[in-house]
């Protein structure tokens, strides 16, 4: 699962996070910024919509920023 974690920060930004939390990755994928990621932004990335669902921990419908730390954190 680490792995997985992992290999999807890579695969979702080339740059180097700016910050530990991966706060302005989320704010690349958070296109409308409205402070959630949906599946439909979601979609930049084949690996986070893979792990779409087991992100969405709230089962909502969007990753929030303290979903998605979950993910950078690994």
């Amino acid at each position: 699962m680490k792995n997985i974690m992992t290999a999807t920060v890579i695969a979702l930004s080339t740059a180097t996070l700016a910050q530990a939390d991966g706060t302005e990755l989320f704010q690349q994928l958070d296109a409308n910024n409205d402070q959630a990621i949906s599946l439909e932004e979601a979609q930049a990335s084949e690996a986070l919509v893979a792990q779409f669902e087991q992100l969405d921990a709230n089962k909502d419908g969007l990753i929030n920023a303290a979903e998605f730390t979950q993910l950078v954190k690994g």
